[in-house]
């Protein structure tokens, strides 16, 4: 089109003018409302865009039963361009899927009304600010790629939006949660997002854990590099490891520029040229460098790691280094690898390199393959479109699909253009020519799960190299490439013990032995399984202190043993997403546990009695502090108010269960009282509730996995682990029986660990952003102290009686500022408690059995 098209025009609330009047020249009025089709010529066309008709590419229009074109066969239209429903279309699973698609519409292109949409231009709705938000990624790989395709941007926008409604994330159902697996990929992802950093200083800032005489050499000066990415090479003491980092694309309007070049013979497959003559020229500048460390330290392994275009290089650098260097212990890390490797290679560089992929990411689907299978696709679509709805502007259609049923007609379209292109992917991946790239490396793949308005969980699964030759379209897919996206999902799936590195590596080199050595005392392992060393934890528990004794009196018996039974390692981590920092403190290595979980209990500050407890608490000195009981109700009250979805059943269990202190303090002291333990399930089935699916959260991220009923689909309670875990919880005591059957399901499902880690992570996350609003009050009230306190001078001279009102409001609202509760950093130190429980009884150990003080 020669104007601009009217999706970009968002500063008017008013419909198009060519939409308005017929007098405009059709040139500015997109086919599918002329009903013309544009001459076709190549000259002006890109290669990586043309096709013809021998190529092995769509280049027909699919024709109806009788080999009419549908067309032409006005008469008679075929099944799926009309509204009558044939038999298949009938069935749940299909009105469910179209239900979806709508609602995925709606919440992707327009703000739904409840205005009726007409099928005249006049109906048409512009775009608003929200809208042109989330269209932008879509909007910039058109203007990218597609600016000299045939049809107008809008054409091409819009089949890009119905395509993204069969965006099929369900295919990946191999779950996956390594620990040591997410622990490499978060270790090596700081090196490689560290290469966007422009000087060793910077690097150095940015890995606080690298010492300067750490750091080798870097190249970040554009005329040396030549083509070549921006690198560094690092020494990685900790894991014996030789590190050369490169550098991906820094600047987002260079995101997508030459991802999709032609392809070039290269060892023994095919590579992306841009990428190739990129590893060529760096080859040059790192080798003497690598083989000069490797020689100083032949002992380490070398890794090369890359994020976006960095990685595609190091793909390629690992491909090939791994041949001519087979004494090397060598291996890749690639995050967000491009489509760089011909699916032979691929495969074949499974054994030394990983690629991971967060969620929509474009940059590991876009190639040159892919862009020509849309071209293709959007001609079906230009002509299968325009006679049925030259009339309707395409946004207009789009809202009106949400209303009626005519959606099922553009959509059945779709459908069938969507499978003739995954065909034809199909096809192309297994041929020896082919002309799709593939991420190398083995892939897994992220996808984001929304939990209500402000929390995400991460998924991964093990993907395959083709679920990569083809672009997948969201209203993220240019955001999901950011490294923060990708941090904050290794985060989150593993959020304790990246907790736990990261405090390891915060420490000052002078004090790591140290601390290595108090950590390397107790048992390594999961504390679940059966074969885990429990004597530390009983000794632990049984030891007689004066903490032990001051928790027994203070009615925080229980929290005291369950933390003293952790492991060091873990109890710091705990602490530390509780706000303290305990290896900070000089008694930490006398190693007392006791000391350690008193501090936890009691800090002042951020202990978990001071987080619980209200202004009234903590002013009033005479009024007891919060045990236990009360500990676990202010968490439970905390995560109600934070999430927007909870099961009603689940919510309606803590009802009535408030206590003042001489009401429970008898509980939280007598082993025997069944009412702390049925409690503390009660909050530990909130806090797995949190993480749960919540039907509120935005539909562009739903994937059959987050179905509420999919976990159902496959019947758990038959099974033996289910079954033995019922058994034993009931024998260890635990009575509320949607926690026992939640917690067997669990270990059915072999998803304990990370729905622990979702917990975690969402815990730390609340406590992040309660004490940014609480600084923010703080602030604000102080202010006012100020303020009335002036007040109060100033009517001192005249009336001095009403002078002691202001100093007392002040007064008041500065104990009530000071004093506020914090409850959102409980969440994760009470859901480790409660898990302690947990892995405590899987080994038979009651923790009623070490109350005796003697």
């Amino acid at each position: 089109s020669n104007c601009a098209p009217a999706y970009l025009d968002f500063q008017t609330k008013q419909v198009p003018e060519y939409l308005q009047t017929r007098k405009q020249k059709d040139t500015q009025i997109p086919s599918y409302i002329t009903g013309t089709q544009p001459e076709q010529t190549h000259d002006d066309i890109p290669s990586y865009a043309r096709y013809s008709t021998q190529s092995q590419h769509i280049n027909t229009p699919p024709t109806t039963q009788n080999g009419e074109d549908p067309q032409t066969n006005k008469e008679n239209p075929p099944g799926y361009l009309t509204t009558s429903s044939k038999e298949d279309n009938s069935s749940t699973t299909k009105e469910t899927k179209h239900n979806r698609i709508a609602s995925w519409y709606k919440n992707w292109i327009v703000e739904r009304n409840d205005e009726e949409y007409g099928s005249g231009p006049q109906s048409c709705c512009v775009p608003n600010v929200k809208c042109k938000k989330n269209l932008g990624d879509v909007l910039h790989l058109v203007s990218t790629y597609c600016k000299d395709w045939e049809d107008s941007p809008r054409d091409i926008a819009t089949f890009f939006l119905c395509l993204a409604a069969f965006n099929d994330t369900s295919r990946q159902k191999e779950k996956v949660f390594q620990k040591e697996l997410i622990l490499d990929a978060y270790h090596y992802g700081q090196y490689a997002f560290a290469a966007y950093k422009s000087s060793a200083e910077l690097v150095l800032d940015r890995l606080a854990f690298l010492l300067p005489e750490d750091f080798v050499t870097g190249m970040w000066d554009k005329v040396k590099l030549c083509q070549a990415p921006a690198w560094y090479v690092a020494l990685d003491h900790d894991r014996r490891n030789v590190v050369l980092a490169l550098r991906g694309t820094k600047e987002r309007d260079e995101i997508f520029v030459d991802l999709a070049a032609q392809l070039v013979k290269w060892d023994d497959g095919y590579a992306h040229n841009g990428f190739l003559r990129s590893y060529e020229k760096l080859d040059k500048l790192v080798r003497p460098v690598i083989q000069e460390q490797m020689k100083n330290f032949p002992d380490y392994s070398f890794r090369v790691v890359g994020h976006s275009m960095g990685a595609a290089v190091a793909a390629l650098l690992t491909i090939k280094w791994t041949k001519e260097y087979p004494n090397w212990d060598i291996r890749g890390y690639g995050y967000a690898t491009p489509c760089c490797v011909s699916p032979n290679l691929a495969t074949a560089s499974e054994k030394f390199f990983t690629t991971f992929v967060h969620h929509f990411d474009a940059v590991s689907r876009l190639s040159m393959g892919s862009i020509q299978d849309l071209h293709q696709g959007m001609r079906l679509f230009a002509a299968r479109i325009k006679e049925k709805y030259k009339q309707l502007a395409i946004l207009q259609t789009i809202n009106f699909a949400i209303h009626h049923h005519e959606n099922q007609s553009i959509l059945e379209i779709v459908r069938e253009i969507n499978e003739y292109i995954q065909e034809n992917v199909a096809k192309h991946i297994k041929s020896e020519t082919p002309t799709h790239l593939l991420p190398a490396g083995v892939t897994y793949q992220m996808w984001r799960k929304k939990r209500g308005q402000q929390f995400n969980t991460w998924q991964m699964y093990r993907s395959k190299g083709e679920d990569y030759a083809r672009l997948l379209f969201s209203p993220t897919m240019i955001k999901d490439h950011a490294s923060g996206g990708y941090n904050s999902a290794f985060e989150n799936m593993l959020s304790i013990s990246i907790t736990e590195r990261n405090i390891w590596l915060r420490l000052p080199f002078s004090e790591r032995e140290q601390v290595r050595k108090y950590w390397a005392d107790y048992p390594e392992g999961d504390p679940f399984d059966e074969d885990f060393d429990m004597r530390k934890a009983k000794h632990n528990m049984s030891t007689s202190t004066e903490y032990k004794e001051k928790a027994y009196k203070k009615g925080l018996i229980r929290p005291f043993l369950f933390l003293v039974s952790m492991s060091p390692k873990r109890r710091a981590a705990l602490a530390n997403l509780l706000g303290i920092e305990l290896v900070s403190y000089q008694w930490y290595n006398q190693r007392d546990s006791h000391r350690e979980a008193w501090h936890i209990l009691k800090d002042h500050k951020n202990g978990m009695q001071a987080r619980s407890e209200s202004a009234r608490r903590k002013l009033i000195s005479m009024v007891h502090g919060s045990n236990w009981y009360m500990i676990l109700v202010a968490c439970g009250r905390k995560v109600i108010s934070e999430k927007t979805y909870l099961p009603s059943d689940v919510q309606q269990l803590l009802d009535d269960k408030e206590r003042s202190y001489s009401c429970c303090i008898d509980a939280c002291k007598d082993p025997e009282n069944p009412t702390l333990c049925e409690l503390e399930e009660i909050i530990l089935l909130l806090l797995f509730s949190m993480s749960d699916y919540s039907p509120d959260s935005s539909s562009d991220d739903e994937s059959e996995d987050e179905d509420p009923n999919y976990r159902n689909i496959i019947d758990y309670t038959n099974s033996a682990v289910y079954q033995a875990t019922t058994k034993q919880l009931k024998e260890s005591g635990f009575t509320l029986k949607q926690f026992i059957h939640e917690v067997s399901l669990q270990r059915a499902q072999n998803s304990s660990n990370k729905k622990a880690n979702d917990i975690y992570s969402w815990g730390d996350l609340i406590r992040k952003r309660e004490e940014v609003f609480r600084r923010r009050d703080r602030a604000a009230k102080i202010a006012g102290i100020g303020a009335l306190s002036g007040l109060g001078m100033v009517a001192a001279a005249t009336i001095p009686p009403l002078a002691l009102l202001p100093f007392g409001l002040a007064a008041g609202i500065g104990g009530h500022t000071l004093g506020k509760a914090k409850p959102g950093g409980l969440v994760p130190i009470v859901a480790g408690c409660l898990q302690q429980r947990l892995a405590l009884s899987s080994h038979n150990i009651q923790i009623d059995d070490f109350y005796d003080l003697n």
